[in-house]
């Protein structure tokens, strides 16, 4: 039971690293683009 509740810690620990990862690579990729393509 303690181990199954360990994993379960680590899987949303991994969840949240993995999201903010994903975000932060959008907010590069959308910053690449408002450079390449400058607002009139």
């Amino acid at each position: 039971m303690v181990a199954h509740l360990h994993f379960a810690e680590d899987a949303f620990a991994l969840h949240f690293l993995l999201q903010s990862a994903e975000g932060l690579v959008n907010i590069v990729v959308a910053d690449k683009y408002l450079h390449v393509y400058p607002v009139p």
